[in-house]
């Protein structure tokens, strides 16, 4: 798609929404996108509902975008992934802390890969703390933040309402990643 990031390369290494809604958004303005999938099924986000490989939710955040399915834990598909971000311009990420490290690709290695390459993290809780290791979707995040108590009732909690802090947090990044590439 021709448009304002036409040229510039991305690897997405994401699943459900938050990293999915930046990629998608910088995808939507021209960049090549190429989202990294597991190859034992996937983006969870697949099968979301009655699909069983496209769903509603996954087609409206990974539009625009290429997929690849890569074993990271196996050599060859670190090699690709090598490969991949030797050429790209934005390496996006939503793994949490430590899991690109353990795989071989620390902030050295990505370094010695491509010393121009823009990382952009997206964790739940930051890359240190006490909650750092914890996962964290949209539930969580709105539940922490007393969003959830405007819309759930206590006595039935059920997720509820708009993804508003993934939305919100793949905007962000989107932006964030904007700026550095400027």
């Amino acid at each position: 798609m021709a448009g304002p990031l036409s040229g510039i390369q991305i690897v997405e290494l994401s699943t459900m929404i938050t990293a999915s809604a930046a990629g998608m958004l910088l995808a939507d303005l021209g960049a090549d996108v190429v989202k990294v999938e597991n190859p034992s099924g996937g983006d969870p986000f697949r099968s979301f509902g009655p699909s069983r490989d496209y769903s509603a939710h996954f087609c409206s955040y990974n539009r625009n975008k290429r997929s690849i399915a890569l074993d990271l834990r196996s050599e060859p598909g670190k090699q690709v992934l090598q490969a991949l971000i030797a050429r790209s311009d934005v390496l996006l990420e939503n793994f949490r802390p430590g899991v690109l490290d353990r795989l071989g690709f620390d902030a050295a290695s990505l370094d010695a890969i491509n010393p121009r390459l823009i990382h952009c993290s997206i964790t739940g809780f930051g890359a240190d703390g006490p909650y750092a290791q914890r996962p964290s979707y949209n539930a969580v995040a709105q539940a922490l933040a007393g969003m959830s108590s405007l819309f759930v009732e206590p006595a039935t909690p059920r997720i509820a309402g708009p993804t508003i802090s993934d939305n919100v947090c793949g905007a962000h990044a989107a932006s964030g990643i904007l700026a550095a590439l400027l």
